[in-house]
């Protein structure tokens, strides 16, 4: 015997099946770290929704602008801090700390606090992604100059931050809320304060920046060694 249902109650069943589906889609979404995506408020809001799309699978994505009246509020339980649009200026003022524009004290307060941040670079500044030996055409001052500017983005790295490309950005949350990266090299900083800094000292760190004290002599071997491994030497101010 077929037993017919009326079509109202088809309907009532159908809507509390998508009530349900729903519901378990929020779920998920409250389960899921927050990552906060921020950018120009000029940037092309199709890559920007893009880019947030490759992420949501693993992050509950929050896209925001630099100057958001609602950045602030949108920081409270953020795991992770995506920071499109670095160029030259945010990348030397956030390097040595001024906050003189907004994304430049957004950047502040992110490292002040440890929180976990990867800076995607304008197109005009992705050469600092690449290998240095990708630059042996150019004239010696500007390679020269480049390397000025890779000691900025070597500070920042020391901080805490990690730098990536668009292509193929993926982030993954650890399971304690920390964060895996899978778009970087494993960003540790040795601090080195004897008096002098050997090849061998370079060989066996397995680290991408040692940082010395100005009173520290940097051997000639150390030096190339340094470069052999993609080593950064940098020297304290203070």
């Amino acid at each position: 015997m077929t037993v017919s249902l009326d079509k109202s109650v088809i309907e009532l069943i159908v809507r509390e099946v998508i009530k349900n589906l729903q519901a378990v889609e929020q779920e998920k979404v409250y389960q899921k770290s927050s990552l906060l995506l921020v950018h120009e408020e000029n940037h092309d809001k199709e890559e920007v929704a893009k880019i947030a799309a490759s992420l949501q699978a693993k992050w509950h994505v929050i896209p925001m602008s630099f100057r958001s009246p609602e950045l602030l509020s949108a920081m409270i339980d953020i795991k992770h801090v995506v920071f499109m649009d670095i160029n030259q200026d945010i990348l030397i003022r956030g390097a040595l700390g001024f906050t003189g524009s907004a994304p430049c004290e957004l950047l502040a307060s992110i490292l002040h606090y440890g929180i976990p941040v990867t800076l995607v670079p304008t197109r005009s500044l992705e050469w600092i992604l690449h290998s240095e030996d990708s630059e042996d055409q150019l004239p010696e001052p500007a390679r020269h100059y480049r390397q000025h500017i890779r000691m900025h983005k070597d500070m920042l790295v020391s901080f805490g931050a990690s730098f990536a490309g668009l292509s193929g950005l993926q982030i993954a949350p650890g399971a304690n809320g920390s964060t895996d990266y899978h778009n970087g090299v494993n960003n540790k900083t040795l601090y080195f304060d004897h008096k002098v800094l050997t090849q061998r000292d370079v060989q066996v760190a397995d680290v991408t920046t040692i940082l010395v004290s100005r009173l520290t002599l940097v051997t000639p071997l150390a030096r190339d060694t340094a470069k052999d491994k993609g080593v950064t030497i940098l020297v304290k101010e203070s």
